[in-house]
């Protein structure tokens, strides 16, 4: 099984080893205790591309859905007003 990806959204400062590492903004976090991993995602101080993968896609689909429901709503709307228009060369008053 490969290893879960981390990415640092902040400095992140922990301790590999027992020696103090700083990661940068964007870098990999090494292998950390799952508390600390839940702990950092809870404060937003790390994120995981995987997630933020699903979640861009499920956005998408949510928002294409939406896009649908409008255009549905839409045509009831001309639909609508087509079927008491007036027919042509009469005023609508």
């Amino acid at each position: 099984m490969s290893k879960k990806i981390y990415l640092a959204a902040v400095m992140v400062t922990c301790y590999v080893d027992g020696v103090r590492t700083d990661i940068q903004p964007g870098g990999e976090l090494p292998d950390l205790p799952a508390h600390d991993i839940d702990q950092l995602l809870a404060m937003k101080a790390i994120t995981d591309p995987d997630a933020d993968a699903a979640d861009a896609k499920a956005a998408a689909k949510a928002e294409k859905a939406a896009g649908k429901d409008f255009a549905d709503a839409k045509a009831k709307v001309k639909s609508a007003d087509a079927s008491t228009a007036p027919p042509a060369g009469v005023e609508k008053t």
